[in-house]
């Protein structure tokens, strides 16, 4: 029987403990899968992780989640529609 290698079992102690850390961020909730893609297949610090995941949608928000006109101005069927349209059509008003 071989003995373990000290330094592989030291390596993966410390792995480990970066995998809890990267799922465990605050910036996690709501972007489990993205933390869980992160910790398990990058060498990315936690600290750099977060950074990351704080700037991504939560899980299950769409893109036009953020300002509903989007979507509708991203709508091409017959043209882009106007500012003024998409007020209409969301009773938002315009933004500016």
């Amino acid at each position: 029987m071989t003995t373990p290698d000290p330094t592989l079992a030291a390596g993966a102690v410390l792995e480990r403990q970066r995998i809890r850390t990267i799922i465990a961020l605050p910036e996690a909730t709501g972007r489990r899968g993205t933390a869980l893609h992160l910790a398990m297949t990058t060498d990315m610090a936690p600290d750099a992780c977060a950074v990351v995941l704080r700037g991504l949608p939560k899980e299950g928000a769409g893109f036009g989640d953020r300002d509903p006109r989007i979507g509708l101005a991203l709508d091409f069927v017959d043209g882009p529609l106007s500012p003024e349209q998409v007020a209409a059509e969301t009773n938002a008003g315009p933004s500016r």
